[in-house]
Formats: C-alpha cells, sequence, structure tokens
C-alpha cells in the first residue's frame, strides 16, 4: 500500500447523524465526510499505535498491510470510521450496515481498497469495494463487453497504471465481473448499501468517476443524489472525498483543486486545470501557472453540499488565504475548511430544507469564512481584503444555517474564556503551516482586542489582523480521552482583513 494510507487521511464528515432525534424524528440528508490526517495503527505505521499494542510478527495471508483498528493511539483517529459505522446503522436500522468504498480518488485505485475494507470491518460494518473510477466509466463509453475486456490498457491510459491483471489478480477479476454487468450493477450496489464512502487523494480523478464527459451526473451519482435526498444513504469522504462535494447547480459553488494562501493573495484564482506538482523544477508549468497556484473547477465537484465551499487539511497547511480568495473570486459567501483528525457533520431536515445543522467531532477543528460583508479594494501595486467574518468551531460546537443566517452555539462544556492580560499578538509567517490557527488560538484565549500577522512571497508582502467585534464570543474547555486531556478555545464573529503589498 503506497506511503500515504499509511495514515488515514479523513477530511470532513458531512452526515446526518442523531444529532437532533431527540427533537426531530423525521428522516434527514445525511452525509459524513471525514477531516485529515487520521493517523491508524497498521503494521506498516507503528508509530500511531499504542506503546503497549501488540502487532503481528506474521505476514497477512494477502501479504499486506494489516489494520489495527482498537490499537490506535490516538483516541479521535481510532474514533471517527465507528462513529460514522453507528451513524449509518441508527438511520438504517440494520446492526451491520453496509458500506461501500470508492477509492477513485487514487491515481491506483486497487492500492487503497485492502486497506478500507480491513477499517470499516473492524468498525463493525459489512463492507465491499465499488470498483467505480475513470477507467470503469470510459469501458462504459465503449460498451460493457468491448470495454470491459480493455481494462488493463484503459488503467495505462488514464492512470498511468500497468499491468493490474498481474499486480492484483483478484480484484481485476472482481473488476471485470462489475464492469460487465455495467451501469445497472453500480446502481443496484449504490441502491443496497446503507453508506457509502470516498477515499482522499485528487478530487478530480473523483469527479472522472461520477460525471459523463460533458458533466452530467453519471448514473452512479444519480443514484447516489436519490439515496441521499430520500434519506436512506450516509454519504461520507476523506480530503480529496470531501473537497469533490462541493457544488451547486444553481448557487455555482466551485470546487477548488490546487493552490497555497500566498500565491492566491498574490496571483489570484485561476479557472483551469491543476498544474503538475513538480511543474516549476521541470519547466513544465503552463503559462501564468506555479505548482502553487490557486486553481479550481467552476462548475464545482458533485454538488452534494451546496453550501459553501469545502477545503481540507486545512489549518494544518495554512489555507485559509486561498480558501477566502477563491470564495471571493467566484462570489460564494461561506468557505468550510475542515482540520485533520477532525469531523464535520451536516444534517438538513426534509421538513425544514431551509435549515442546515452543522457539527463538529475530533481533534482540530472547522473553519468558517462568511464574505457576505467582505470588501476587496486593488489600488496600485496592493491588494487589500477586509470585513471578512470568521468562525472556528471545535469539538461538540454546533451551528445552524436558516435562511442564509448562521448562528453558532458553543458545546454546553465550554466555559467563557477569563480575562487574562497578554502581550500584542504576532506571528511571521502566518500564510504558512498552522501559524494562522497558533495566531487565532492566541486571541482566544486572550484578552486582546485583535492579532497581527505578517509574511513574504519574493518580493510581495503580506499582512493581515484578526480582530474581535461586537458580536465576538470565544469558550473553551478540556474533555479527557483514554486518560488524555484535550484542550479547545472556539471562537465566532471574528473579523479578518488580509493585504498584499508588491515591493519595488
Amino acid at each position: 500500500m503506497n506511503k500515504t494510507l499509511q495514515k488515514a487521511v479523513f477530511s470532513v464528515i458531512l452526515a446526518a447523524n442523531s444529532l437532533h432525534a431527540a427533537e426531530d424524528n423525521q428522516q434527514q440528508h445525511q452525509m459524513m465526510l471525514l477531516g485529515g490526517g487520521v493517523s491508524i495503527c497498521t503494521t506498516h505505521s507503528a508509530d500511531s499505535c499504542l506503546a503497549a499494542a501488540e502487532l503481528p510478527t506474521t505476514i497477512s495471508a494477502e501479504g499486506g498491510e494489516q489494520v489495527l483498528l482498537q490499537q490506535t493511539k490516538d483516541p479521535f483517529s481510532r474514533d471517527l470510521m465507528p462513529a460514522f459505522v453507528r451513524t449509518a446503522a441508527a438511520f438504517s436500522k440494520h446492526d451491520q450496515p453496509k458500506v461501500l468504498v470508492v477509492t477513485a480518488s487514487s491515481a491506483n485505485p486497487f492500492g487503497a481498497v485492502d486497506f478500507y475494507l480491513q477499517l470499516f470491518e473492524q468498525a463493525g460494518a459489512q463492507v465491499a469495494w465499488l470498483p467505480i473510477h475513470n477507467a470503469y466509466q470510459q469501458a462504459q463509453r465503449l460498451g460493457a463487453e468491448q470495454g470491459c475486456s480493455q481494462l488493463d490498457s484503459l488503467f495505462a491510459k488514464y492512470h498511468g497504471l500497468e499491468n493490474p491483471s498481474g499486480r492484483y489478480p483478484e480484484l481485476m477479476a472482481y473488476q471485470r465481473d462489475v464492469c460487465l454487468g455495467g451501469h445497472a450493477r453500480s446502481v443496484a450496489m449504490i441502491e443496497a448499501a446503507d453508506a457509502i464512502f470516498f477515499n482522499g487523494g485528487d478530487q478530480s480523478r473523483t469527479l472522472l468517476a461520477l460525471r459523463t464527459e460533458d458533466g452530467q451526473a453519471s448514473p452512479e451519482l444519480t443514484a447516489i443524489q436519490r439515496g441521499l435526498a430520500e434519506g436512506r444513504l450516509l454519504v461520507g469522504g476523506t480530503s480529496a472525498g470531501t473537497a469533490v462535494m462541493s457544488g451547486s447547480a444553481t448557487a455555482g459553488v466551485p470546487m477548488i483543486t490546487n493552490g497555497e494562501s500566498r500565491h492566491a493573495l498574490a496571483f489570484g484564482a485561476h479557472a483551469t486545470e491543476p498544474p503538475e506538482r513538480d511543474c516549476d523544477e521541470a519547466g513544465t508549468c503552463p503559462d501564468g501557472l506555479h505548482a502553487s497556484s490557486l486553481t479550481y473547477n467552476p462548475q464545482g465537484g458533485v454538488g452534494l453540499f451546496p453550501w459553501g465551499i469545502l477545503d481540507t487539511h486545512f489549518s494544518e497547511r495554512g489555507r485559509e488565504g486561498r480558501l477566502i480568495k477563491l470564495a471571493l473570486a467566484t462570489q460564494t459567501r461561506f468557505g468550510f475548511g475542515v482540520d485533520e483528525a477532525t469531523a464535520l457533520l451536516v444534517s438538513v431536515p426534509v421538513r425544514q430544507p431551509n435549515e442546515v445543522w452543522f457539527e463538529v467531532q475530533g481533534k482540530g477543528g472547522v473553519f468558517i469564512a462568511d464574505l457576505a460583508s467582505a470588501n476587496q479594494h486593488r489600488q496600485d501595486s496592493s491588494l487589500t481584503i477586509d470585513a471578512v467574518t470568521t468562525h472556528y468551531l471545535t469539538h461538540g460546537d454546533r451551528a445552524l444555517l436558516r435562511d442564509g443566517e448562521l448562528s453558532i452555539q458553543f458545546a454546553d462544556w465550554k466555559q467563557a474564556v477569563s480575562e487574562r492580560q497578554a502581550e500584542p499578538l504576532l506571528m511571521d509567517k502566518v500564510l504558512q503551516q498552522d501559524h494562522f490557527k497558533q495566531l487565532a488560538h492566541q486571541l482566544c484565549i486572550s484578552d486582546q482586542p485583535y492579532a497581527r500577522g505578517q509574511d513574504q512571497l519574493a518580493a510581495i508582502e503580506f499582512s493581515l489582523q484578526l480582530s474581535r467585534s461586537e458580536q465576538s464570543q470565544s469558550k473553551q474547555g478540556v474533555i479527557v480521552k483514554d486518560e488524555q486531556a484535550f484542550s479547545f478555545c472556539s471562537y465566532q464573529h471574528l473579523v479578518l482583513a488580509l493585504s498584499a503589498t508588491l515591493n519595488p
């Protein structure tokens, strides 16, 4: 299994969960997308295992990585998948819900299969691989009988994967069987499932598995949309499997595909295919682009999350700048950035479709940018963005979006921050790594009126200020899991201003 799967990188959990079951027993749309950087104990990742964990000394029958979910060291990482399965069980009324796994985000769709099958089985589900991806869709366009006989060449052409029949004989046999059944077979599997989960990798690849060449929904995506709308299918994803959920046929919500915050603020957003990661070194970047350029798909992703742009691995990679810049460029009001080892749960009551409930679970938080009042100004060699309202929700916090208005409810176990004096808050390299999160956290736990940060990219200098407003609130608390104490500080209505200036 490739290295990226040694840590299950789970990104936003979109879910209709049991949060409001006591208040409202009606069926709800259900999604559950996981947060990124979740470290699961396996025989290939001993550093993610408990110190006392007894790892197998023999190789599994398949000769690959063995998942040891209950030996996972981080309790949040360990609990996310069982929570997904419990949610599917609760609304499906099945003790052991049926979960389908889609690995289309990977260049090699076979590499992640065994990991996810083990993971979901240990989490308590009946699990099967749904082998839909670009090669599968290309085979169907040729006609099942002809196309499925050419799967090896299609994998080589569209995935850069040579000889999958020789490398994965059992999985390829299963792949051919599903392929020959055509869209009807895949749709039947979706119709019989209680939940479906999309892996991480590249959201553009996931999109190729779910939309036709002209951008229309594939039969598989149509079946997913129908199951979600009818409240009988839980939809989950991780990393790219979360980002691909963005989109709306009516609101024009885009799907982010690439980018780093400093490049985004300096050079803007580009509605084009993302460049290759090494294009700067190789000299192969398209005109006007760099490897770190902000790119997006203006048609959005699969359109299951129409309330704003979704971004993942968020605080850890300093993605606040790129999310805000893309939202401004596309006139999208809300942006949601989900941290690693964190879940954003979402429920839409069927009888109140104008309401959307969010809840955060996990080790990090969810950053929400509201650009309803935001402004962007250009003057000579300077760009200024101001009046961006920001919220940061952590474990147990909830939010309600009703008729375009967002209200925040902090978890009951969190308390108002005790006022304490602090030195003026300043952070260097604030747009890189998790420095923005550190600066915001310092402001969250202090009584200071604002915090400032600065950064630089070549001759371009950046500055930002995060300020309290009359509506600002922050609360903090501690919870204990596995005899470990975890501290959280949440805030709402902090106002962000950023600027980028080219110095001669």
